[in-house]
């Protein structure tokens, strides 16, 4: 009699555990399908997008392609925020004295990767160069004891060539960062997601760095001389990121969190404006910024 009445006592606490168990079942089984389906999605977006730069603009097929892309786009509100905390410790200021200058990140342990032009202003401000950690409160410090250019690189004003360049510092940093493959290179076009990390130059405190994200689109990618170029030619990515000078040197990732080039600097833009009734012309600095095709490093690292 005492066991009847204890079953029946608790009969609607089973009932409760097994539709709680039921409903954590199907939770992991739907988390397990959205893990499946966004990688899944990722790899067929790396496929049709690899599959498209080898097809020539006119091919027919590049239509039906670039339908397919815009079908698969993938949502991850907290990509940014992982993207930042994997890399933060990747990320460096360079300075001289108590001021920074430019940005630079790890590709190697004892490697960082800059602009050519941040090593040549380096060597104008001549002294000690220091690496100062992202976030390290200015006491995670490494010298600088070397500094190598892009063998194409010409400091000049005239013509844009390969500004890019690495610096060798006495320890090892705590991240490295990952650099995007020739496929993956190849694949990135107009439209794409970037982001960047580095100290733009108001905040280019160097007591206490800590960096900054942005998100960005890539614009265009072309030659050195702006026209669409081969794939082995198109090393200047064109983007839309708020960036400032201390952000040269920064990295620019792809959606895949992928570093895919160095930002270099911004167009100026010049336009007719009258001033005291006289007509002017006046030189803003563009929206638009541009910067390196990552494996313009082969040329150094080798």
């Amino acid at each position: 009699m005492l066991h009847k009445e204890v079953h029946a006592a608790t009969a609607g606490q089973r009932r409760t555990t097994y539709v709680l168990a039921s409903l954590l079942v199907v939770a992991l089984a739907s988390l397990a399908a959205l893990i499946v389906y966004n990688r899944s999605s990722h790899d067929e977006i790396s496929q049709l997008r690899a599959e498209l730069a080898r097809l020539p603009p006119e091919d027919p097929r590049r239509k039906e392609i670039e339908q397919r892309l815009g079908t698969l786009h993938p949502s991850n509100a907290n990509f940014g925020r992982n993207l930042h905390d994997r890399s933060r410790k990747g990320i460096f200021m360079l300075a001289s004295g108590r001021e920074g200058f430019c940005t630079a990140f790890a590709v190697r342990p004892s490697i960082l990767a800059t602009n050519a032009h941040c090593i040549t202003a380096a060597k104008r401000r001549g002294g000690a160069i220091v690496a100062l950690e992202n976030e390290g409160r200015g006491q995670v410090s490494f010298a600088v004891t070397s500094m190598r250019t892009h063998p194409q690189y010409r400091d000049s004003a005239d013509q844009l060539t390969p500004d890019i360049g690495v610096v060798s510092i006495a320890g090892r940093a705590a991240a490295v960062l990952e650099l995007a493959t020739r496929e993956q290179l190849a694949a990135a076009g107009a439209g794409d997601d970037v982001y960047l990390i580095g100290f733009p130059e108001r905040l280019t405190d160097a007591a206490n760095p800590v960096a900054t994200f942005l998100a960005a689109n890539i614009g265009r990618i072309t030659g050195a001389n702006g026209r669409p170029a081969p794939a082995a030619e198109a090393w200047l990515i064109q983007h839309d990121a708020r960036s400032t000078s201390g952000m040269n040197g920064s990295p620019i990732f792809s959606g895949e969190g992928k570093v895919i080039g160095i930002n270099a600097g911004g167009y100026l833009e010049g336009n007719d404006e009258t001033i005291s009734g006289q007509k002017t012309e006046v030189v803003k600095a563009s929206p638009y910024k541009f910067g390196m095709r990552i494996d313009l490093l082969d040329a150094i690292l080798r």
